[in-house]
């Protein structure tokens, strides 16, 4: 317990990430800066371990920021690369890292209070980011927002969960596609997923924080994870560990505003590339071992 364990598959090899000082506390999440040689691990007792996978040293130990468990931490790049951190106490830090001649500075800053966060999502397509002014979008129970953190802190604009959908641990993700009105979207797309709910919004001015619900659709039962893994397609994690792919160009139009829009992945083959063949023949695959 406090160690993380590292995985070099092109060189097949496995290391340890971690220092004496956590040894026996709970590690409570980690994330890769990508682009960098850095990976963070937060843990129960409120410390942030920064490790450097090039040298497999320690760069820095974050303390004095939470004095409570810590729930997530995220990398964020832009014209410089930060971390975004929230704990049990609903405090979310941003902190800004540089390399100096001391080894890495950290600088820390309180960006939102009484606000519980569950999930962060920056804004990067493909493993690159979108803006070099840190762009992410940050999830709590009751709505999202989406901040720049350069060249100054600033939130762009806030999603309000919408009354007719449960209160409940949202998940979101960033991606590109078509949208059910037609046409492929030039903007970048926010996944939002809420209870059974899945929206899709459309960010159609960064910098400017306007946006416009284009797309909605329900599942069975409530969903526990959302990802893009290509355009216009999602792949959905249920509260049973199901797993299903949607495509994005089939939900129902704009807000959700109640009642049902199932998608399934069926409605995938007329849209079908290699990539979604290859999808819905291992959830074919796994229904029928369950026969």
């Amino acid at each position: 317990m406090g160690y993380v364990r590292v995985f070099e598959l092109s060189q097949h090899d496995m290391r340890v990430a971690g220092a004496s000082e956590l040894k026996g506390v709970c590690v409570t999440s980690v994330d890769v800066a990508k682009g960098s040689h850095f990976l963070g691990a937060a843990y129960a007792n409120g410390k942030i371990l920064v490790w450097n996978t090039d040298t497999n040293e320690v760069a820095r130990i974050i303390t004095g920021i939470h004095t409570n468990v810590v729930m997530s931490i995220r990398f964020v790049r832009g014209e410089k690369l930060w971390m975004l951190s929230s704990d049990v106490d609903g405090k979310l830090y941003l902190t800004s890292l540089s390399h100096s001649l001391m080894g890495l500075a950290c600088a820390s800053s309180l960006l939102l209070k009484d606000h519980i966060v569950f999930c962060t999502a920056p804004l990067e397509l493909y493993g690159k980011p979108i803006s070099q002014n840190g762009v992410a979008a940050i999830g709590g129970t009751n709505g999202v927002i989406i901040v720049a953190l350069a060249p100054k802190v600033r939130i762009l604009c806030e999603l309000k969960r919408n009354e007719g959908i449960k209160k409940a641990v949202p998940y979101i993700g960033w991606g590109k596609g078509v949208l059910p009105a037609g046409g492929e979207s030039e903007s970048v797309i926010l996944a939002v997923a809420w209870d059974k709910v899945v929206q899709l919004i459309e960010l159609e001015d960064i910098e400017k924080g306007t946006f416009t619900f284009k797309g909605h659709c329900v599942e069975d039962k409530e969903i526990q994870g959302v990802w893009w893994v290509a355009e216009s397609v999602l792949l959905v994690l249920n509260a049973a560990g199901e797993l299903k792919v949607l495509h994005s160009g089939r939900f129902g139009e704009g807000e959700y505003k109640g009642g049902d829009v199932a998608v399934s992945y069926t409605h995938l083959r007329a849209h079908e590339t290699s990539l979604h063949l290859v999808c819905r023949l291992l959830l074919e695959k796994k229904k029928k071992k369950k026969k």
